[in-house]
């Protein structure tokens, strides 16, 4: 199997006409050095040369397609040289010696086919048949060009001469070609046209432009020789694999899933590459507001980035329809953003744009990329939607960097990460006091450094309170701000009814969110409602199927719930990708002690005392451990290393242990301190003492149906567990005492 190219100078006769003999000759010879070149570099084999044509081979169908664009690029930057027609096709031929010397003679219908594509392209177009298009596409990208390559299917069309229709696609850079599809006449008659609209691509800014043209051609010869040097070693050469499945794509039905994969960061500056991602978070959250399509989050798809899958098995990863692709260039006080949508099951491409603006206009951008998308995608989009999605405004530039740079930062879920956060966000809403967005992401930022055990809810949250206040006056559709606030009034204030509309609002403005699923399942947990909290994890789970956060969340749920063993895998498999993701381990020793496992449960919590370099946190989970496992003299020993260290105590994780050491006077010495101070511990009480460990474990039966531990829940007033909790009967023995002992009274 070989790759054959066939390229055609258009109006090569009129050029002496225009120009005269000599200057003819001179640019015909000039666009035979540019082949010759370009074909060395792409490691292509010139077979004859027919005129001002052109008959190459190459072993794998990205160099052949490589090589046409590179001639077609070099073609545009000089524009005294007439256009260039290319057919491209992949199949078997022969090769027999050639009797005068120097290249075989190469024959066979694959060459007959090849001229014949060649034949129906327009001067600088590109055109291809099926097994090169889904071939070379899953391997050309930015950085072959310095900017995207266009893909366009054109349909199935009847070539004069040939039994069997072809699908005909093409190739193309952006503005150096027509992206048309071939003329239905004599020599191919169109049978059916792709149902996909042809894209056209704005005209790119001037400097993009005149960036473009010091882009090294050398560029791509390396990654060619790279794939070819790849091919060789993997026995891929001249293999009789059969040819993919045609690219007309049948299906014209919206999509409704999507993943909005990692932008390619053009700017070739590496330290700015917090930018590209940025952008691709910015992106995925605008598609985010659309009810009717399913988003992944932005920690699901960015293991994709520089990925050699194709976008079939990308898309079979993820369980989604489509997929954006694309690119993201900051240069000066401007930058561009180009996107393509694939639709991923048949790996045809449906659309492509590219959009230039100002950084101070970047959020405007942003909106117009994401309507665009949901247009393309023929997306449900309710004028409330397409309304919170269009509303944007300006933002000092300095201010948008600092919020990007805060949002990486915030991502590394340290101490030193989450507290350079914070002073990102900070500068960035002391530069653009009007910027929602990050009042919004600093208060979210100080909500994590809270609930991971760096800082007093009492000393963060009222100043968190503030930022999110401020956020929701700037931005009343704001889903972060929403969350924010419902996260105080559940873990803090102990609103009930206030938490849980704002959870709904939450996800009502951003049906996609992640974080809202996931807290509001949290929530639902707390309440006792079990059922309803397992459909919100399952929601955060599908748009974040790989997110360590999402799962440490998700399957706090799933203990409380009963699902110890689906807990295991789970977390099994996240620490498989991420060794030292601290947050599960605690649960994945609960899980353990749920199905019976107190050995590997105290091994699990021994090595996150030691990857957390022993805090305090930690080496009370262990404590907790040993002590359900029976170990109490060494439960003691480590809890006296924990409380002998100085630092924060989470009053709530102190009562658990000494609950499971059936030391109840301390227990609810502890327990008292964790009601008042408002941390972490209620949840403890209403989901970690019901796990199914402590169900069957004597000292927490007696933990929970001693009336003291009743007496300190009522100061959180929370509403009744349901029937199907398994804390149901105790709950309601306490409530008969009580109304017992208040009609004595009497």
């Amino acid at each position: 199997m070989l790759t054959l190219v066939f390229s055609d100078l258009a109006d090569s006769t009129a050029l002496k006409t225009r120009h005269g003999d000599s200057a003819a000759d001179a640019l015909l010879s000039r666009h035979r050095e540019h082949v010759l070149r370009l074909a060395a570099e792409c490691s292509g084999r010139i077979i004859d040369w027919a005129g001002d044509g052109c008959f190459l081979t190459f072993e794998i169908s990205s160099a052949g397609v490589l090589f046409a664009l590179r001639l077609q690029q070099v073609h545009a930057e000089e524009p005294d040289l007439p256009g260039v027609r290319i057919g491209i096709h992949l199949g078997e031929v022969t090769e027999t010696p050639n009797p005068a010397g120097g290249p075989p003679r190469v024959g066979g219908l694959a060459v007959d086919l090849a001229a014949r594509i060649s034949g129906l392209a327009k001067p600088g177009q590109v055109l291809m048949s099926s097994a090169v298009y889904t071939s070379a596409r899953q391997r050309l990208g930015v950085e072959a060009f310095g900017q995207p390559v266009l893909w366009q299917t054109h349909g199935t069309y009847a070539l004069k001469g040939f039994d069997e229709p072809m699908d005909i696609g093409e190739a193309a850079l952006e503005s150096l070609a027509p992206i048309e599809a071939p003329t239905s006449g004599d020599k191919a008659k169109l049978i059916r046209r792709a149902k996909q609209p042809a894209s056209h691509t704005k005209p790119a800014a001037a400097a993009w432009k005149s960036a473009r043209r010091f882009v090294p051609l050398a560029l791509g010869a390396v990654l060619v020789l790279a794939l070819l040097g790849a091919a060789y070693l993997a026995g891929q050469f001249k293999s009789a694999t059969p040819a993919p499945a045609p690219i007309a794509d049948p299906n014209t039905k919206p999509i409704k899933s999507l993943a909005v994969l990692p932008l390619e960061n053009l700017s070739k500056d590496t330290e700015q590459e917090y930018f590209a991602d940025g952008m691709t978070e910015a992106l995925t959250s605008e598609l985010s507001k659309i009810r009717s399509v399913k988003v992944i989050s932005r920690t699901s798809v960015m293991k994709y980035k520089g990925t050699k899958l194709s976008m079939r098995e990308i898309a079979a990863e993820l369980g989604v329809e489509g997929l954006i692709e694309g690119s993201v260039q900051k240069y000066g006080d401007e930058v561009r953003i180009t996107a393509q949508l694939i639709h991923g099951p048949s790996d045809t491409h449906r659309w492509s744009e590219s959009y230039t603006n100002s950084m101070t206009n970047v959020l405007k951008l942003q909106s117009e990329v994401a309507l665009a998308i949901a247009d393309a995608m023929k997306a449900e989009l309710s004028g409330e939607e397409k309304s919170r999605i269009t509303k944007s405004h300006t933002v000092d530039p300095k201010a948008y960097d600092a919020y990007l740079l805060g949002m990486h930062f915030r991502e590394q879920v340290t101490p030193e990460g989450i507290q350079t956060a914070i002073r990102y966000f900070d500068e960035a809403t002391r530069l653009d006091p009007q910027f929602a967005e990050a009042w919004a992401m600093q208060g979210s930022s100080y909500i994590i450094l809270t609930t991971s055990g760096f800082a007093l809810p009492a000393e963060t949250f009222p100043k968190v309170r503030n930022t999110y206040v401020k956020a929701l006056e700037l931005d009343t559709d704001s889903a972060e701000a929403h969350l924010g606030l419902a996260m105080i009034a559940y873990w803090y204030d102990w609103e009930w009814t206030e938490a849980e509309q704002r959870l709904k609002r939450a996800l009502e403005l951003n049906p996609s969110f992640e974080r809202g699923h996931r807290i509001y399942g949290l929530y639902l947990s707390t309440m006792g409602r079990y059922s309803e909290a397992v459909e919100h994890v399952e929601a955060a789970l599908k748009v974040d199927p790989d997110g360590s956060w999402s799962h440490y969340g998700s399957t706090q749920v799933l203990m409380a719930a009963g699902q110890s063993d689906r807990v295991r895998i789970l977390l099994e498999q996240v620490l498989e990708t991420h060794p030292d993701f601290l947050p599960v381990f605690a649960v994945l020793s609960s899980a353990y002690l749920d199905l019976g496992l107190p050995e590997k449960s105290i091994a699990i919590l021994e090595r996150a005392v030691e990857v957390s370099g022993r805090t305090v946190a930690h080496l009370l989970w262990l404590a907790q451990g040993l002590a359900a496992a029976g170990q109490s003299d060494r439960a003691h020993t480590i809890l006296a290393e924990a409380l002998g260290k100085g630092d924060y105590i989470d009053a709530g994780l102190a009562t658990l242990v000494y609950a499971t050491l059936d030391e109840l006077d301390t227990a609810f010495e502890w327990m008292d301190k964790s009601i008042s101070a408002r941390d972490m511990g209620l949840r403890y009480f209403r989901t970690v003492a019901y796990h199914k460990s402590a169900l069957r474990s004597p000292s927490f039966i007696k933990f929970r149906t001693d009336p003291r531990f009743w007496q300190l829940m009522d100061r959180a007033k929370l509403p009744p567990l349901p029937p199907d909790h398994p804390g149901y009967a105790e709950e309601q023995a306490w409530l008969a005492q009580k109304k017992a002992a208040a009609e004595d009274k009497k």
